[in-house]
């Protein structure tokens, strides 16, 4: 701010402006009023759009939908779930159009389309989201997938030949402190084995 009076002061060739006027202090003075009101629009200004927005702005578009707190997440990643969010439109709820709403509540995911029976399962790829159990993550999906069909999640539940490849012993599973559904909701370590 205090370069631009400057400017706009020296452009009118009245004032000499060479650090030790009284008007290179009023300017100073005045710069230093403006400098947090400056700093607090472009913070506004960022934080309003979802395409810039790094802290307080997510958190606000994401309470506008409904959407968990995703603070722990990064802002690249809550923007590209907010992004998605909004981008599904009417003709969108084709398996392509359905994987791309998942991934508006961090579900990289397959639908597969069973007609015959009306019903869709969901295979999970990736979770990137902020749900700690399954029981959300469904609640979260079925907010944006098709009511009339009859859903079915595949959320990459434990086998025991993941389970196994970890390798650890009770008392080691045990001090990880993890309810159930913590414990359901981590990735299952690769087994090794092809499914």
């Amino acid at each position: 701010a205090l370069a631009g009076l400057y400017r706009l002061m020296r452009s009118t060739g009245i004032y000499r402006l060479d650090g030790d006027t009284l008007v290179d202090h009023e300017l100073a003075a005045y710069g230093a009023a403006f400098a947090p009101l400056e700093t607090a629009l472009d913070t506004l200004l960022r934080e309003g759009f979802i395409a810039t927005a790094e802290d307080a702005g997510l958190s606000a578009y994401e309470r506008i939908m409904g959407e968990p707190d995703r603070t722990g997440l990064a802002a690249a990643d809550r923007r590209g779930m907010l992004l998605y969010r909004l981008s599904i439109l009417p003709g969108d709820f084709d398996p392509q159009g359905m994987a791309d709403a998942l991934r508006s509540v961090g579900l990289e995911a397959e639908i597969l389309e069973d007609f015959a029976n009306r019903r869709l399962t969901i295979r999970q790829l990736d979770y990137r989201g902020a749900r700690e159990t399954f029981d959300l993550i469904v609640r979260d999906c079925e907010k944006l997938l098709p009511a009339h069909l009859e859903l079915f999640f595949d959320l990459g539940a434990l086998s025991w030949d993941g389970f196994d490849s970890e390798d650890l012993t009770f008392d080691a599973r045990d001090a990880l402190d993890l309810s159930w559904d913590q414990f359901e909701a981590q990735p299952e370590p690769d087994s090794g084995t092809e499914p």
